[in-house]
């Protein structure tokens, strides 16, 4: 990691990384160009300070031979650019910050949770508890938080509203990182705090 204070501003940061996948039939080879491009240096006063993440990836699909067509020609490999840009929201890190090496947990009977105990005032506004799906991610020295599409196969990150019922239908994504005393978003609200089956569907 590079810190943010070291660098010269206006700059563009370029990272490569490469992966591959073996399907049934195909062997997928990515090769991934990260290009963030930083306009100035983020200001703790200003957060959060917005990325336009630009992923430029070179993707090889090389056919994987059958028994059935061991007699025919070599399969021909498929090549492709795909580019995507991500939005992030990039925030100071803090001393109260969750770790991003330790998960959020349910920590009540049977796998409860808990009331917020530093709740979101969004929250608050739709009668939700403040939970932690996942801590953002660190890069930097700095936290970087997106907001995730509905059907994106990547896991939400940071804060988010829960209505208390252990399902996931009605997270709202702050986009914001964890603190360390908000539990894990999807359990179920221990039964002291209220009866969670009397709360008013906010997916209507």
């Amino acid at each position: 990691m590079v810190n943010p204070a070291d660098r010269t501003y206006p700059t563009t940061v370029t990272s490569y990384y490469a992966t591959t996948t073996t399907g049934a039939t195909a062997l997928t080879i990515d090769h991934v160009t990260v290009i963030d491009p930083w306009p100035t240096s983020p200001d703790p006063e200003l957060v959060p300070f917005t990325i336009y993440e630009s992923a430029i990836t070179q993707r090889t699909v090389v056919p994987l031979p059958s028994p059935a067509a061991s007699t025919l020609a070599d399969p021909t490999n498929f090549t492709t650019t795909i580019t995507s840009t991500t939005t992030w929201h990039v925030w100071v890190v803090y001393a109260f910050d969750m770790s991003p090496y330790t998960p959020p947990t349910c920590p009540g009977p049977e796998g409860c949770a808990y009331g917020s105990i530093k709740p979101s005032g969004r929250c608050e506004e739709l009668g939700h508890q403040t939970r932690c799906a996942r801590q953002c991610l660190m890069k930097d020295y700095l936290w970087w938080c997106t907001k995730r599409a509905e059907g994106d196969p990547e896991p939400i990150l940071g804060r988010v509203c829960d209505d208390g019922r252990g399902t996931n239908a009605t997270f709202e994504q702050l986009v914001e990182p964890c603190d360390h005393t908000d539990w894990r978003a999807g359990c179920l609200l221990c039964a002291e705090e209220g009866d969670v089956t009397e709360f008013p569907d906010f997916r209507a």
